[in-house]
């Protein structure tokens, strides 16, 4: 009788675990395949009914850009005129396209106010005809794995986190999104810093608090949207985001502090910006160096 018992424990238990990982809060909206690009992530998108075009997915852009080139191809018209700061110095042309529909797999899309941009300066791995940005960030719950080369997009009213993964803070302000890392530039030196995450940049930890490490060395920062230039990269002794450690993470010195997908590649990621949280599944590449500029 103790036996039967147990098995029905047993049963019940595995019924319960099946039910979780296959509920419907579970069914993404859509999940696809994305193309890596260096440590990118690169999307089919379709705009406006056009043929599938490239665009990188990237948390740091506060709007969805279309390359000019794309856009001229496309028919799609500036409205008006403006100016965006990125990831270099200066400013950088935008113009406001208005309503743009993309469409990743079968889940479309409306951006009120998609921009209008040239990219062809912007040093990348690949041509790129665009820019996912924030909207789909407060629209959806997005989940990246970086092992696998997946995204999958999930509606937030309904999606239950189920993975085994640890959550930090996520805030999202001004359509932007940060998180605290700890940072110690020498041991025993350590601060907490409000660093915004940008899956659109291959560097690691972009902050000038790397000034005062003893290891440094010059190097070109910016590498993105307006104009590249020198400074200093160095070795932080640890860097610390929610219970994870890394120990000799080479990082540059930025004017725009992130948290790039140096080190976001080495986990699963999954942005719940309606809860406020983001969820950090360390994968295979968690214990690979940091390595130094190139």
């Amino acid at each position: 009788m103790r036996t039967v018992f147990f098995v029905c424990i047993l049963l019940t238990s595995v019924l319960i675990s099946y039910g979780q990982i296959n509920s419907p809060l579970n069914k993404p909206l859509v999940e696809l395949s994305y193309r890596p690009v260096g440590k990118l992530i690169y999307v089919p998108v379709q705009v406006n009914g056009s043929s599938p075009l490239w665009f990188c997915f990237d948390t740091g852009a506060p709007n969805s850009l279309i390359d000019k080139a794309a856009a001229q191809k496309l028919k799609v018209r500036a409205l008006s005129s403006g100016i965006i700061h990125g990831a270099g110095k200066g400013e950088v042309s935008a113009s406001d396209a208005g309503e743009v529909r993309f469409m990743i797999g079968d889940l479309a899309t409306r951006v009120p106010h998609a921009k209008i941009v040239d990219l062809s300066k912007v040093p990348l791995p690949a041509k790129i005809d665009g820019l996912l940005g924030a909207e789909f960030l407060e629209q959806y719950v997005v989940r990246i794995d970086t092992a696998q080369h997946k995204i999958a997009f999930y509606d937030p009213n309904t999606f239950a986190y189920q993975g085994d993964g640890k959550s930090i803070p996520l805030e999202l302000t001004n359509s932007r999104l940060y998180v605290h890392v700890g940072l110690a530039a020498k041991p025993g030196e350590f601060v907490e810093r409000r660093l915004r995450v940008d899956t659109g940049s291959e560097d690691s930890i972009d902050d000038d608090t790397v000034r005062s490490s003893p290891k440094l060395q010059k190097t070109t920062l910016g590498n993105g949207l307006g104009t590249s230039y020198e400074d200093v990269s160095g070795v932080y002794d640890t860097v610390v985001i929610g219970p994870y450690k890394f120990r000799s993470v080479w990082g540059p010195a930025g004017a725009v502090p992130i948290v790039g997908m140096e080190m976001m590649r080495r986990f699963t990621l999954t942005f719940d910006t309606r809860r406020g949280l983001l969820y950090l599944e360390p994968n295979a590449s968690f214990t690979e160096p940091v390595p130094a500029p190139s």
